[in-house]
């Protein structure tokens, strides 16, 4: 049997080379080992301080084109001579020098280094470690101190402009804002206002404690009470600094009533009384008199009173007045003087017969609540008596009238026989001592007294002042 050749020899007696043998490795080549990629060489550390080798950043400066200084970029003015610094164009800034130290050395591209450029250059070569050398003692530790912060600044004293007052540096002798010359002496800014305590403060307007606080109205306590027809007192309204009465709107309603206007009248406190006025009623309201300054008062200033607390008082009556006696509305008309005397009439030269003629100087027409008038009553007489029994006018079915009621008085009549009178003529009303009283129609403001007694509507009210009564 023929030995085997050796793996990669053809066999003896092979015609030709085997198409394998292209293929096949040397057996050298499969011994020798694959070479291991080698690790690059650590880079120098320099151990150095951070601070110490980046240089610190310089702020740039601006050149003054008059003078030649720096100032920083912000200022409009030169410091130093006042020039306008608009448009100026910042001066070079130098580079910071190359920090004394180990240069980086240039390593090749598999991260070798080049010992032919650290051997023409001496500081590229690395410098040797001294190995033996100890190490630095660390530093001792700082013991915990207490920190006090003065009030006082660091910063250089400021200079103030006179002008602007906005602060510069000391060595400034222009104002960095407006460019004023700062070689006068500095304006300080205006001191700030020094606190004041708050005790010694003034108060605020409308404060508890302020002028206006102490001068409001002090009011003082007062009522309206309801009066029924038999006189006994029913409800009680407190009185504020105004008060308004009406049948939807107001203080004191009165829904009941249809003869109250929806507002209907107001009282309002003011220069230390309570005055009531009307408020454009449909039906107005009516005081009981007397309530003015006597004859002639009609044109006085409001709330004028009657000093006389007699019952005999009179009110002046002017043309179109109403006034109230018992249920009766009788509105007051004065006659013109071309009415008073017509004369005799006649017819083709023959009179007319009939009762002789007197002069008449007023009339009472009745008002009903038709809207009408029923009975016209002519005031023949300087005194015409009122009343449910006797007088000269009647009306016996009004159980609130008494027997005899009210008078109406005629003034500046002359007597029969005599000349005219000088004496402009007036008309009066007066009350005789009723049970319920006489009411006039008021049209200005009224000063209201306690116990002074108006109607509003049906509704019948007395005034207290400081809850004292007083019965008129």
């Amino acid at each position: 049997m023929a030995p085997t050749p050796p793996l990669g020899v053809p066999p003896a007696g092979a015609g030709g080379p085997s198409p394998l043998a292209a293929t096949a490795l040397a057996p050298e080549a499969i011994r020798r080992p694959t070479p291991l990629p080698q690790r690059p060489p650590a880079p120098q550390i320099s151990f150095g301080s951070r601070e110490a080798a980046a240089p610190a950043p310089q702020t740039p400066t601006v050149t003054c084109p008059s003078c030649g200084g720096s100032n920083q970029p912000s200022v409009r003015f030169c410091v130093a001579c006042g020039y306008l610094m608009t448009g100026a164009s910042p001066g070079p800034i130098t580079p910071p020098p190359t920090p004394a130290g180990p240069r980086p050395v240039n390593r090749g591209p598999t991260g070798t280094v080049d010992l032919s450029t650290a051997a023409a250059s001496p500081a590229l070569a690395p410098e040797p470690v001294h190995r033996s050398a100890p190490p630095p003692p660390a530093p001792p530790a700082i013991a915990p101190a207490r920190v006090e912060f003065a009030a006082t600044s660091l910063a250089p004293v400021s200079r103030f402009c006179p002008r602007c007052h906005a602060p510069s540096d000391g060595s400034a002798q222009f104002c960095r804002t407006c460019g004023a010359s700062l070689a006068e002496p500095a304006a300080q800014p205006p001191p700030p206002a020094a606190a004041v305590p708050r005790a010694m403060q003034p108060p605020a307007p409308g404060s508890p404690g302020s002028t206006l606080a102490t001068e409001q109205k002090v009011v003082p306590s007062a009522r309206l009470v309801l009066v029924s027809r038999e006189g006994k007192e029913g409800t009680a309204y407190a009185l504020g600094e105004t008060t308004d009465i009406g049948r939807t709107e107001g203080a004191v309603l009165l829904a009941e009533d249809r003869y109250v206007s929806p507002r209907h009248a107001r009282i309002a406190f003011r220069a230390g009384s309570y005055f009531l006025r009307d408020l454009g009623s449909t039906n107005g309201v009516f005081f009981r008199i007397p309530f003015r300054s006597g004859i002639g008062s009609r044109g006085a200033a409001s709330g004028a009173r009657n000093p006389s607390d007699s019952p005999l008082a009179e009110e002046e009556l002017e043309d179109q007045d109403l006034f109230l006696v018992g249920q009766q509305v009788l509105r007051f008309e004065v006659v013109k003087d071309a009415e008073e005397g017509y004369g005799g009439a006649s017819d083709n030269g023959t009179l007319l017969f009939g009762t002789p003629a007197t002069p008449r100087y007023a009339r009472l027409a009745q008002r009903t609540v038709e809207g009408v008038v029923r009975d016209v009553f002519n005031i023949r007489k300087v005194e015409t008596v009122l009343g449910r029994e006797s007088g000269d006018i009647v009306f016996p079915d009004d159980p609130f009238l008494s027997r005899r009621h009210a008078v109406l008085r005629v003034h500046g009549v002359s007597a029969p026989g005599a000349g005219p009178s000088t004496t402009p003529r007036r008309f009066t009303l007066s009350d005789l001592g009723s049970s319920n009283g006489t009411f006039l129609k008021v049209h200005t403001e009224v000063s209201l007294r306690p116990g002074d007694h108006f109607r509003i509507g049906q509704q019948l009210f007395r005034f207290d002042l400081g809850g004292a009564k007083n019965s008129a």
